[in-house]
């Protein structure tokens, strides 16, 4: 796997983007001078559900919560990333407030926003990141858990389908991504699983 390790100059920010310009659909790192690095698009591999030993054994008493959990293959994203700030640019397909019209600022709408994604940090696990969705234990049901490994982020529109993002506090080193397409939180089966990330690393 190709690592790319980015200069400790990404922006903190502060770097104006050229709104006016054009970019792919995806999510980008943007660099000091301007520059859009794109994020690679991983879909998790599979769910795996841990506790459940404990759960069963132990009962409600016991403080022993089945966990169901995401999993993207691979110990590590390909993408490194040295600043602990960087700035992100979220780009998504525009279309006119008719079928067949340009894409100009007024009457465009974007099918989606940085509001569909959280961004959360992984769990290394052996060779694969981990992230839980839900557990189940004690005596409530089903509770979501991906707000415990979410961080906060503001996101700014710059331009039709255009967001520029950015964090107010710095990310420790780790593992992360921009989580997507989150649906039946609380099964394991394969079908369900929909999550598709942007996913990075903070470098130490």
């Amino acid at each position: 796997m190709i690592a790319f390790y980015l200069a400790a100059a990404l922006t903190l920010g502060s770097v104006e983007t050229n709104a006016s310009a054009s970019c792919a659909p995806g999510v980008y790192v943007v660099a000091k001078d301007g520059e859009l690095i794109a994020l690679p698009l991983a879909k998790a591999d599979h769910r795996k559900v841990t506790g459940m030993g404990g759960a069963i054994l132990l009962g409600p008493f016991g403080g022993n919560k089945l966990k169901i959990k995401t999993v993207l293959a691979g110990a590590a994203a390909a993408t490194k990333l040295a600043d602990a700030r960087p700035a992100f640019q979220f780009c998504f397909p525009v279309r006119g407030a008719e079928a067949g019209t340009s894409s100009d600022y007024v009457g465009v709408t974007s099918t989606v926003s940085p509001r569909d994604y959280r961004l959360v940090r992984f769990e290394q696990a052996d060779d694969q990141r981990e992230l839980t969705l839900s557990s189940a234990g004690g005596f409530g049901g089903a509770k979501e858990q991906i707000s415990k490994s979410a961080v906060p982020f503001q996101a700014e529109e710059v331009a039709p389908g255009r967001y520029r993002v950015t964090l107010s506090r710095d990310l420790p080193p780790g593992q992360y991504g921009f989580l997507y397409a989150l649906s039946a939180l609380v099964s394991a089966r394969q079908k369900d699983v929909q999550e598709q990330v942007y996913d990075f690393a903070v470098a130490k």
